[in-house]
């Protein structure tokens, strides 16, 4: 059997999920003999904290970086700041 892993990491943590061990996330999908053909992990990523915050782009490149060492392909989506209708910035 073939199995897929596609995780949203940011909706993850937010919702309990922060800490997760995501070898064991893919020692599950991968039970009773499956192959993973495919591990992803969308990640958001904010480019201007990255340049303003180095503790920010350390940690995100750390995190990065372990979750390529279980396997997983690190995709990356910007962060899209926008302006709500009282001129708060949200992202």
């Amino acid at each position: 059997m073939k199995v897929g892993v596609y995780v949203d990491v940011a909706n993850l943590a937010m919702n309990g999920g922060f800490g997760m061990r995501y070898e064991v996330l893919r020692a599950f999908a991968c039970r009773d003999g499956a192959e993973a053909v495919r591990l992803n992990a969308y990640i958001s990523y904010d480019d201007a904290k990255a340049d303003t915050d180095t503790g920010y782009r350390r940690r995100q490149f750390r995190f990065h970086s372990a979750l390529r060492d279980v396997g997983y392909k690190v995709v990356l989506k910007k962060t899209k700041w926008y302006e709500n209708e009282a001129g708060v910035r949200v992202g």
